[in-house]
C-alpha cells in the first residue's frame, strides 16, 4: 500500500511543484531524482552486487547508470516523453520506499556512527554543498550560444517527441545524448533557466556523497584525505561555458573506480559484477563522446593482475563480459547516434561533420602540435597539481580500486594527448573545459585511493612518500582555488537572491516563437536558425536545427556556399520545404549576428574558416527572404516557403 502510495503521489507531484516557489520546487523535485536514482540503484545491487555493503551515494550512481540504460532504449524507440520519464521516477521512488521498509538500512546512512571532529568538518562541508546546490536551483541564463540553439532546444525535443535525431546539428554529433536525458528528468519541473541545477547541484551532491560513502565501506580509510578530496569540487573554477556534462562525468568516473574497488574484494569476480562494471561504464560514455578513451582504458585495466582478478584467463573473461555489457548498454545511444549523424565515433568517424567548414581546426606541423599539448598540459586548469598526481598515482593506488585508478591514469594522459593534438588552434580554456571530467577525477580518485590505504600499517617509505604526495597535491590544489569557492559562494547567493534579472531574455515573449510556427502548417518539416528554438512546439511540426550552419549536415551536405538556390534545391530534395531564420542584422545573439562575424574575421584562426561559411549563410537568407514566399516576418525572424517563388 505504501509503495503503491508513492508511486501515485509521484505521478501527480510535478504539476504542484511547478506552481510551487521557483527554487524551492525544483530544489524539492532534484531531491525526488536523487531519491528515485538510489531506488533503481538498490535494484542493481540486489540483481548484480549481492551480498556487499553499498552506501546510498554509489546505489544512486549505479541508479543514474540504469536510468541511462533504459532511457537510451527509450529513446531510440521514440518512447523517452515526458509522461515516461515520469513514470520512470515513480517507479524509482516506489522502489526506494520498498527498500525503506525491508530495512535497507543503506538509505538511512547518512549521519555518522559516532561523534568526531572529522565528523563535525564533514557536516559543514555538506552543508557548503546543499548550500550550492540550493543556488544551483535559482535562476541563471543559459549560454547563448550554444543553450539556447542547441542544447535546451535537445531536452524540449526529448520530452514532446521521445527522441532527438538532429543531423544539421554538430553539437548533436559530439556526444550520445545521456545529459540531455538527466536534464529532461529534472526539467519536468523546472525552467529553462534553471538547467544548471543537474550538473551543478545534482551531481555535486552526488559526488560528494560518492567521496564521503567509501567511509561507510572502507571503515579505516582517512577522514582527513577524504575530507581534502571533497573540497576538490566544491573548490573548481566555474569555467562551464554552457549546459554540457562536466561535474556529471567527474561524478560518473568516481562512481566507476568506487565500483571496482567495491567489487575487488578478494573474491572471485562473478558475471554479475562484471555486467556491473560494464553498466557503470556505459552511462560516464553516453554523457560526453570525447570520455570514450578513457573508459575503454579502464575497462581495459581488468586485464591487470592483482585483487580478485584471478589469472590470465579469469581476467580475460571479466574484462570480455564487462566489455560486452558496455556496448549492449551503449547501442541504443549509439545507434540513435548513427540515424541522426551517420556516425557514432565522432570525431574520429565524421558522418554528416564537415571539417572544411566548421572550421575547428586546421592542419598543423608536429611541432605546432607538441607546442599546444606542453601549453595545455601545464596551464594549471581546472588542476593545478596535476603533475604530483600523475606522479603519485602509481604508487598511491594499492589493493582494492588499483586496476581502476591505473585505468583513469593512463586514459587521462592519453585522452588529453589525444585532445590537444586534434585541436591545435583551440585555446587552453577550452581545453580545459573538455578534459575536465577525467582530470578533475583523477585526483579525487587518487585522494580516494590514498585514504583507502593509509591504514595499512606499518608503511614502507615509498607508499609514505606516495600518500604524502598526494595530501600535498590536494593541499596545493585547494590552496590555490580559494578564490573559486569564494565565487561559487557569491554565485550561489545571487541566484538564491534572484539578483539577475536578464531572465526575461530567455522566456519573455514566448507568443513570438508560437506565432512563427502558426504560420506553417501542423505536420510540415521546418528547419529553423532562430535564437530560441526551445519555444517552439516539437510535437507540432518535424523540426530540425541548423544551429552552427555548414558544421552539419547530410550528404552530398548543404551547399551554402553556393547560394541560395542551389541551398533551397538541396531542403526541397530532403523533404524541407519551410525555412524558418532570424534576419542576420537583428539578431540578438553574436552567433546570428553579421556584424559579429564580420568582426571575427581578424580574429583567433580557429574561428576565421567558421566565418567565411557564416557569413554565406546570412547572405542565403537575405536572398531566401525577398525570392521566396513570406509566411512569417516580424522585422526579425522570417518563415518562408523554399517551393514558392512568390517573394
Amino acid at each position: 500500500m505504501t509503495v503503491a502510495l508513492v508511486f501515485g503521489l509521484t505521478v501527480a507531484a510535478p504539476a504542484p511543484l511547478s506552481r510551487t516557489g521557483l527554487t524551492a520546487g525544483a530544489a524539492l523535485w532534484s531531491v525526488l531524482l536523487l531519491l528515485s536514482f538510489a531506488g533503481w540503484g538498490d535494484a542493481a545491487a540486489r540483481w548484480l552486487a549481492p551480498g556487499r555493503d553499498v552506501d546510498w551515494p554509489l546505489r544512486a550512481a549505479w541508479g543514474l547508470a540504469v536510468t541511462l540504460a533504459a532511457g537510451g532504449l527509450l529513446a531510440l524507440l521514440g518512447l523517452a516523453r515526458r509522461p515516461v520519464l515520469i513514470v520512470w521516477t515513480a517507479g524509482g521512488l516506489a522502489w526506494a520506499a520498498s527498500a525503506a521498509l525491508r530495512g535497507g538500512g543503506h538509505l538511512r546512512q547518512v549521519l555518522p556512527r559516532r561523534f568526531s571532529w572529522n565528523g563535525l568538518l564533514a557536516a559543514g562541508l555538506g552543508l557548503v554543498t546543499l548550500f550550492v546546490a540550493l543556488g544551483a536551483a535559482g535562476e541563471g541564463f543559459p549560454n547563448p550560444s550554444d543553450d539556447w540553439p542547441a542544447y535546451l532546444p535537445f531536452v524540449h525535443k526529448l520530452l514532446q517527441t521521445g527522441t532527438v535525431i538532429e543531423p544539421f546539428s554538430v553539437r548533436r554529433m559530439a556526444s550520445y545524448g545521456g545529459q540531455t536525458l538527466l536534464q529532461a528528468f529534472l526539467l519536468i519541473v523546472a525552467r529553462d533557466t534553471q538547467i544548471q541545477l543537474f550538473d551543478g547541484g545534482i551531481c555535486l551532491i552526488l559526488l560528494v556523497g560518492l567521496i564521503f560513502g567509501l567511509a561507510r565501506i572502507a571503515r579505516g580509510a582517512s577522514r582527513t584525505i577524504l575530507l581534502l578530496a571533497a573540497c576538490v569540487p566544491l573548490m573548481l573554477p566555474d569555467n562551464r561555458a554552457n549546459s554540457a556534462g562536466e561535474i556529471s562525468v567527474v561524478a560518473g568516473f568516481v562512481a566507476v573506480w568506487r565500483t571496482m574497488a567495491l567489487l575487488d574484494d578478494g573474491r572471485p569476480l562473478e558475471r554479475p559484477a562484471a555486467w556491473l562494471i560494464g553498466l557503470v561504464t556505459a552511462g560516464v560514455a553516453t554523457l560526453r563522446q570525447n570520455e570514450l578513451p578513457v573508459v575503454g582504458c579502464v575497462l581495459l585495466s581488468l586485464l591487470v593482475a592483482g585483487g580478485s582478478g584471478g589469472d590470465w584467463p579469469a581476467r580475460r573473461r571479466t574484462m570480455g563480459r564487462a566489455a560486452l555489457a558496455f556496448a549492449v548498454c551503449l547501442a541504443p545511444w549509439a545507434l540513435q547516434a548513427l540515424r541522426s549523424n551517420h556516425t557514432f565515433l565522432f570525431p574520429f568517424w565524421h558522418g554528416n561533420y564537415d571539417p572544411t567548414h566548421a572550421g575547428i581546426s586546421r592542419p598543423a606541423s608536429w611541432d605546432e602540435h607538441l607546442k599546444v599539448i606542453f601549453a595545455d598540459a601545464l596551464h594549471g586548469e581546472p588542476v593545478h597539481t596535476m603533475p604530483l598526481i600523475l606522479i603519485a598515482v602509481p604508487a598511491a593506488a594499492v589493493g582494492a580500486g588499483r586496476r581502476a585508478a591505473l585505468g583513469l591514469w593512463l586514459g587521462t594522459m592519453g585522452a588529453f594527448a589525444l585532445l590537444a593534438w586534434s585541436l591545435p588552434d583551440s585555446d587552453t580554456y577550452t581545453i580545459a573545459r573538455y578534459d575536465l571530467g577525467y582530470a578533475v577525477a583523477l585526483v579525487i580518485v587518487a585522494g580516494l585511493a590514498a585514504a583507502s590505504s593509509a591504514d595499512e600499517l606499518p608503511l614502507s617509505g615509498k607508499r609514505a612518500a606516495a600518500l604524502g604526495l598526494v595530501v600535498i597535491a590536494l593541499a596545493l590544489q585547494l590552496h590555490a582555488n580559494q578564490g573559486a569557492l569564494l565565487k561559487t559562494l557569491n554565485q550561489s547567493l545571487d541566484r538564491i537572491g534572484a539578483i539577475d534579472r536578464s531572465i526575461n531574455a530567455v522566456l519573455g515573449g514566448r507568443e513570438v516563437e508560437r506565432r512563427l510556427q502558426a504560420a506553417v502548417p501542423p505536420g510540415e518539416r521546418m528547419l529553423v536558425l532562430i535564437e530560441r528554438p526551445y519555444l517552439l512546439d516539437f510535437a507540432r511540426n518535424p523540426i530540425q536545427l541548423l544551429d552552427q550552419p555548414g558544421a552539419s549536415s547530410p550528404a552530398p551536405g548543404i551547399p551554402l556556399m553556393d547560394g541560395s538556390e542551389a541551398t533551397a534545391s538541396y531542403l526541397l530534395a530532403r523533404g524541407t520545404r519551410y525555412f524558418a531564420f532570424t534576419r542576420p542584422d537583428r539578431s540578438v545573439i553574436p552567433l546570428y549576428s553579421r556584424s559579429h562575424w564580420q568582426g571575427m574575421r581578424s580574429g583567433a584562426p580557429i574561428w576565421q574558416a567558421a566565418t567565411v561559411i557564416y557569413l554565406a549563410t546570412f547572405d542565403v537568407v537575405d536572398h531566401l527572404a525577398q525570392s521566396r514566399r513570406r509566411l512569417y516576418d516580424d522585422g526579425r525572424l522570417v518563415v518562408v516557403d523554399l517551393a514558392d517563388k512568390g517573394g
